[in-house]
């Protein structure tokens, strides 16, 4: 490897030369050489690639089956870090598999660690629209029971977007399998909220049989509305839609 010197900074291949440019400086090397396909699957020097390569793959795919089973509630979220955010999540509790050999770790097996489980329920689904901060109250989720419990809901204490009127809070149990990407949603009563609504202490209880091999996550949301000419309009944008996890059995 070679730095480039002189006024004219070159880019590309020219006589067998490669000229690139790395971290802002320019370099040059021989052509030739690096990564094959060829290498890549068959390479001895390769294994550690291939089984990356493998691990990632299934992150990926968890990754992409359970932003499905939360498409519900995210359909209208506006996020561009979203899919990168839980790409690194999932290859964290990926990584807490400690009975598979690598290359084989998986997220069906990582979730089952109560690291992977507090990573899940811990993880920030919606940036800018914090569920828990804006309701501003003490909320439980019983195990045991597939039970919801706050304490109260003060409309004209929360946060409420310009030209939101109503809030929206729902509760409910999704049944996931990290295996074979399968999914049940088991709704809760929805709670709808006024400015001028004051809702007192209460709880909500979902009926949620768990399948084998999945995991119940406890799932919390809320979404701003506005009425006009007596219906309700869902609002979108940054700030309208937040969602979390409450718990992870």
């Amino acid at each position: 490897m070679a730095k480039q010197k002189g006024i004219i900074t070159l880019e590309g291949t020219i006589g067998g030369i490669n000229f690139y440019i790395r971290k802002g400086k320019a370099f040059a090397r021989k052509a030739g050489g690096g990564f094959t396909a060829k290498a890549i699957k068959s390479s001895p020097k390769m294994v550690r690639v291939r089984e990356n390569n493998t691990e990632f793959g299934n992150c990926s795919s968890a990754k992409k089956h359970f932003l499905l089973a939360l498409k519900p509630f995210l359909i209208d979220h506006k996020d561009g870090s979203l899919h990168g955010r839980m790409i690194k999540l999932f290859q964290e509790i990926k990584t807490l598999d400690s009975v598979s050999e690598r290359g084989k770790r998986s997220v069906a097996t990582g979730i089952s660690s109560a690291m992977g489980k507090h990573l899940l329920a811990d993880f920030d689904f919606t940036l800018h629209c914090k569920t828990l901060e804006i309701l501003k109250t003490k909320i439980s989720f019983e195990t045991s029971a597939v039970r919801f419990d706050q304490l109260s809901f003060a409309g004209n204490e929360l946060p409420f977007l310009h030209h939101a009127t109503h809030l929206e809070i729902k509760f409910g149990v999704l049944n996931f399998d990290f295996s074979s990407y399968e999914s049940s949603w088991h709704p809760g009563a929805v709670l709808l909220l006024k400015k001028e609504d004051a809702l007192s202490a209460s709880s909500v209880s979902v009926s949620a049989p768990l399948p084998e091999n999945s995991r119940q996550l406890a799932v919390l949301s809320l979404r701003y509305f506005q009425e006009a000419g007596g219906d309700l309009y869902a609002l979108k944008g940054e700030g309208c839609i937040g969602l979390c996890v409450l718990a992870v059995c």
